[in-house]
């Protein structure tokens, strides 16, 4: 079974890439001669581009910090306090849902956008290469001996016998 974490990162991920990629092609659309023309298309266009490309994209983008940094802090792959501020950000990100409601709750977008793209490059420079593993394989054979490498070395330990009771 996959972790939670990189599940919700890969998800948060890709809606916000889907949201920009459609506030990309609204703003293509709205700026054909046609659309120019009608006054409520182009108003409708331009509220559309607003919604995909501002609280539908930082929303998602919250998803994407959260899936980092809750399994970082949760695993403790970076500084808790650096860990707390992506979940910090995250939740600002959300609260970028209300923008669409009042106009003065916008400023927490470009708060939210590029806090977190400032964020997820420092993530980027802090987590780990690897991962020391929880769960080493243990080595055939008695304590202390060398570890078996290959299958003609173990038939030379003495193999697998069978136990008998």
């Amino acid at each position: 079974m996959t972790a939670p974490g990189p599940v919700i990162a890969l998800a948060g991920g890709v809606m916000s890439a889907v949201a920009m990629a459609l506030c990309g092609v609204l703003g293509w659309a709205a700026s054909r001669a046609g659309s120019l023309q009608s006054p409520v298309l182009a108003r409708t266009l331009a509220d559309l581009m607003f919604a995909a490309g501002g609280p539908a994209h930082v929303v998602a983008f919250g998803l994407l910090l959260a899936g980092v940094a809750v399994p970082a802090l949760l695993v403790r792959l970076v500084p808790t306090g650096f860990a707390w501020s992506g979940i910090v950000l995250a939740a600002v990100a959300v609260l970028g849902t209300f923008a669409l409601l009042d106009d003065s709750l916008g400023i927490v977008l470009p708060i939210a956008r590029f806090g977190g793209l400032i964020w997820l490059i420092a993530a980027s420079v802090l987590l780990p290469r690897e991962r020391p593993r929880r769960n080493r394989p243990q080595p055939m054979g008695p304590p202390g001996a060398e570890p078996v490498r290959s299958v003609k070395g173990f038939l030379a330990a003495g193999g697998w016998r069978p136990r008998i009771r």
